[in-house]
């Protein structure tokens, strides 16, 4: 997320050098590519998800293809974290 001016106060209080308080204000949001790799994989995964979730939260029966879509893209979403989660705690 972009750096609010609320929090700028803050970055200034906690960096003791300018070096810091510039490498924390120029640092990108996400630094690690394999974080990005996996935000820009969900978003095209939760959209049925979410039109699923959508149908349950408002008491309707979902489509035959909405259905078809949460059960094709579940496990897809399941396995995409499982072993996301498991890169991060593999011992370096």
């Amino acid at each position: 997320r972009p750096i609010e001016p609320r929090d700028i106060a803050g970055i200034i209080r906690d960096s003791e050098q300018y070096v810091d308080l510039r490498q924390e204000l120029m640092r990108p949001s996400i630094a690690n590519e394999r974080d990005t790799d996996l935000l820009n994989a969900l978003k095209t995964l939760l959209d049925p998800i979410e039109r699923m979730r959508n149908c349950v939260a408002h008491n309707r029966r979902p489509s035959a293809r909405i259905r078809q879509n949460y059960a094709t893209t579940r496990p897809q979403l399941e396995e995409l974290l499982d072993s996301y989660l498991a890169e991060l705690s593999a011992p370096p």
